[in-house]
């Protein structure tokens, strides 16, 4: 893409681009973002079923979609997963991580998180960002797709209890992640102080 053939599709001169998004990196970011907000507020406008569901089966489905959107828009991806400008991230990114977040707790609330929160969020991150560089990489018609599978089977075995055994299941980590999300309730009845002394504590136990 050159700056010139941006400026005779929108009509207007080269100083405009640069005083509105500083250069072509920014000029592409705009764009990139504007279309992942797209997907993202259209995730967040669906999650509002997501209550009575399996929050695991809401995980892997999140999951794929994520990974299909990467595998869909492998310039944008590519975009998105380069080198960045330090301290910047996307506001639709932002909305991405909330959303990721709310997933992450309704399956630590319901007693089946097995790591801590924020390890599970990297997890979950870097296997579909890691998935998707990696079948970006292949030539279409040569793409394993089956890697997805097992990718988001380990990835769910590794931060999540799966299946029938949930309830079977009393490790410490799992219960602690469970009390981090009930102590964020105004039910616990906790000051704040007690309530970060008491998360400190927790975070360590699921991180065993």
């Amino acid at each position: 893409m050159t700056t010139r053939a941006v400026e005779a599709a929108a009509g207007v001169q080269a100083p405009a681009i640069y005083r509105l998004f500083g250069d072509k990196r920014g000029l592409l970011e705009a764009v990139a973002e504007h279309q992942y907000g797209e997907f993202v507020r259209a995730k967040a406008a669906g999650t509002s079923d997501d209550a009575d569901r399996d929050p695991i089966e809401v995980l892997r489905e999140a999951w794929r979609a994520n990974v299909q959107f990467g595998l869909d828009n492998p310039a944008l991806f590519a975009l998105m997963n380069g080198e960045g400008r330090p301290g910047e991230r996307w506001a639709a990114v932002e909305l991405g991580y909330e959303i990721l977040h709310a997933r992450v707790e309704r399956i630590a609330a319901a007693g089946r998180l097995r790591v801590g929160e924020q390890r599970a969020i990297h997890l979950i991150v870097a296997s579909a960002r890691g998935a998707v560089l990696t079948l970006n990489d292949q030539p279409a018609e040569e793409r394993d797709l089956g890697l997805l599978d097992d990718v988001l089977d380990g990835l769910v075995a590794m931060i999540a209890i799966d299946g029938p055994a949930a309830a079977r299941d009393a490790s410490v980590a799992v219960a602690a992640n469970a009390l981090r999300v009930a102590l964020r309730t105004e039910e616990a009845g906790l000051t704040p102080g007690e309530t970060a002394l008491l998360d400190e504590l927790l975070v360590r136990l699921s991180s065993n």
